[in-house]
């Protein structure tokens, strides 16, 4: 397996983070919404959203933004978009290659990407299908498997990491806590005892993979 970190010029967003000096966002997960509009969570590293705010507001690309979480210099996004043809042709060029994404970053020049392949052919040959597109690919890193670290997985669904991510950037877990249970369940626009749920079985997978995860012995080990 390949990984390759790749930049590609795709709008999607980009004026919005063209407005604010040095910013940019990064992908927590996406979802397909029907056939026209997706839903992305972005995580924005940002002391002040307003402008970025304003500018989603103007952003031909979005159709619709809520701010699920401010913290002092972090901000969380749900966006709804348009069905790009740019990231939507990108996204299938990967998908026909066997090609899974791992990570995205999104400023005023484009999209850099995470993306792992097969093999490095595979990785040459969504490049190619990318610059066919006018995508103007440019590929800042590449490595096989045997030089990859692995990032930690959890056994979290995507509504389970979306409501402990929000937790996290709103305060909820800061002592003094800075937002109550129904705040954060209003942000999210779910009910108190459905972000209460999440929370907590959210809490459970990430106790029962860590802390809580059988540990080998040194004897174990050698």
């Amino acid at each position: 397996m390949t990984t390759v970190r790749i930049h590609l010029s795709i709008p999607l967003l980009g004026d919005s983070f063209a407005t604010v000096t040095d910013a940019s966002g990064h992908l927590v997960d996406i979802g397909r919404l029907d056939g026209a509009t997706y839903r992305l969570l972005v995580r924005v590293p940002l002391a002040d959203g307003e402008a970025l705010e304003a500018a989603f507001g103007e952003d031909e690309t979005v159709v619709a933004w809520t701010s699920l979480a401010s913290g002092r210099s972090d901000h969380l996004y749900r966006v709804r978009v348009g069905a790009d043809r740019l990231a939507v042709r990108a996204y299938r060029h990967a998908l026909r290659l066997d090609g899974y994404l791992i990570g995205a970053r999104v400023d005023a020049g484009g999209w850099d990407f995470r993306l792992l392949f097969p093999d490095r052919v595979a990785v040459s040959t969504f490049a190619r299908r990318c610059d066919a597109d006018g995508m103007e690919p440019t590929v800042q890193a590449l490595s096989d498997a045997e030089e990859c670290h692995a990032a930690p997985t959890y056994d979290l669904t995507s509504v389970q990491a979306e409501t402990l991510r929000a937790a996290v950037e709103c305060g909820y877990f800061d002592v003094p806590r800075r937002v109550t249970l129904e705040t954060l369940a209003d942000d999210l626009d779910v009910s108190k005892q459905a972000v209460s749920e999440r929370l907590r079985r959210g809490l459970r997978s990430l106790l029962s993979d860590t802390v809580a995860a059988p540990v080998q012995s040194d004897r174990e080990l050698r």
